[in-house]
């Protein structure tokens, strides 16, 4: 898997870079993708247990 030097601050696929638009920070980023882990994974948990 070869890394593309100018995605090395971009974990996410190269197909989410028009969601990640350039003009947002890492820290937004960040923020953001672990609130969208949080809420889909409790979110998951709460659907199975109900």
């Amino acid at each position: 898997m070869d890394e593309n030097p100018q995605r090395q601050d971009k974990p996410w696929p190269a197909f989410l870079d028009f969601i990640f638009s350039a003009n947002m920070t890492a820290g937004t980023i960040r923020m953001v993708a672990t609130i969208a882990v949080f809420v889909a994974v409790f979110g998951t948990v709460f659907w199975l247990l109900d």
